[in-house]
């Protein structure tokens, strides 16, 4: 157990004296190994990097203290700020967890909305995914598709999911393809009033059949507001 606290202590020595002695940074894991003249630690076994706002779990994780790469090997889970949350399978991060790439992974705002990327670039408290697919649903049941899901070439947003911006989107409704939009901006699914695009909604009735509709919120001063609905049915065509 002695052996223990010392390589913590040690682990912590190393990582205060790094390149980011500003940051408040504590590692536990059940193993932790020093090599190449202490230049190089490897955390195994319920790995917890803790910075300030920042929690990084995994199995896995070697520091180069020479190159300032920290490379963890997944899964792992990273949780930024308050709202985000990203599971991937591989990351390069830097010391303070403020920027890296990460690899087939997962963002989740909250319990609202979901994304999934080929990789996913952090830079301070912004997001940048790549080739993301996103949906209002973190655990649908298999076989259904979401009420509304949107497939993008690249998505843009922050910690406090203020605002998604998409490029080169595909927006679809129970899985079919209703609109392609080479950019396209939402309000964050934490943002209580914003201008800009609402999820889109299915509906049927007897009288108009199957419809689509793509709400359009604004607000109106502090205590006003109003929301503009296009729709399609396949009844009685387009309206609003």
């Amino acid at each position: 157990m002695r052996v223990l606290y010392l390589a913590i202590a040690a682990a912590a020595y190393f990582f205060s004296t790094a390149a980011f002695a500003q940051e408040q940074l504590t590692l536990t894991a059940e193993k932790i190994e020093f090599s190449d003249g202490f230049s190089l630690v490897t955390a195994t076994g319920n790995v917890a990097m803790k910075g300030q706002k920042r929690l990084l779990r995994s199995e896995n994780i070697k520091f180069d203290r020479r190159s300032g790469a920290l490379t963890v090997q997944g899964p792992l889970t990273l949780v930024s700020g308050s709202q985000s949350v990203i599971v991937a399978e591989y990351a390069e991060l830097s010391l303070n967890l403020k920027e890296g790439i990460l690899k087939d992974a997962q963002l989740l705002f909250g319990s609202r909305v979901q994304f999934t990327a080929a990789e996913i670039v952090k830079e301070e408290e912004k997001f940048r995914l790549r080739k993301a697919y996103g949906s209002p649903c973190a655990l649908c049941d298999p076989g259904d598709a979401p009420t509304w899901s949107i497939d993008a070439d690249e998505v843009e947003t922050d910690d406090l999911a203020e605002r998604v911006v998409f490029r080169n989107a595909v927006v679809r409704v129970l899985g079919i393809p209703i609109a392609f939009v080479p950019w396209l901006s939402m309000p964050g699914p934490n943002v209580d009033r914003a201008d800009g695009l609402l999820p889109p909604k299915y509906f049927r009735t007897s009288a108009v059949g199957s419809s689509v509709a793509l709400p359009y919120y604004k607000t109106l001063g502090d205590h006003a507001d109003a929301t503009i609905t296009p729709f399609f049915t396949t009844r009685s065509g387009p309206g609003i």
